[in-house]
């Protein structure tokens, strides 16, 4: 009779696995990392679903509510009033040129309102080329301050 052999079987838990755990949360040999990894996945998911449910409600709320830019436009009634104390400042190009009082009064509905008030402007500190350019600006015709 022919003699019959048997692969060496060794016992279990000398085997490498069938196949490598997905996670260390899948080996019991590692118990801090299954752990780490557990919370890792649930806070993945739990924010996930966090994202997910605020897209949802951000488009129950644009389909409840159908939000649109704001249309401004020019009231007929509405009038300025101009307090005590109000002050107008003048710049070029970020510079103070000068600055002063503005005066009490009421601007009515419709109306265009010119004022003459008196403006100083003592430290003035323009470099040559910002010089340059409020020269050129003023004899080309553009409106400069």
């Amino acid at each position: 009779m022919a003699e019959r052999i048997h692969p060496k079987t060794t016992p279990r838990n000398e085997q490498e696995p069938l196949h490598p755990p997905a996670c260390h949360s899948c080996s019991r040999r590692r118990k801090s990392h299954s752990t780490i990894c557990c919370c890792f996945r649930f806070c993945c998911y739990s924010l996930l679903l966090l994202v997910l449910l605020l897209a949802i409600a951000a488009g129950i709320f644009y389909l409840v509510f159908r939000p649109e830019a704001p249309n401004y436009s020019v009231d007929d009634k509405i009038g300025i009033y101009y307090e005590r104390g109000s002050s107008v400042a003048v710049y070029y190009k970020d510079v103070s040129l000068c600055d002063g009082v503005w005066p009490q009064f009421y601007q009515p509905s419709n109306n265009v309102t010119v004022c003459k008030t008196a403006l100083k402007g003592s430290t003035i500190e323009l470099t040559s080329p910002m010089r340059k350019d409020l020269v050129a600006a003023q004899t080309s015709g553009k409106t400069v301050p």
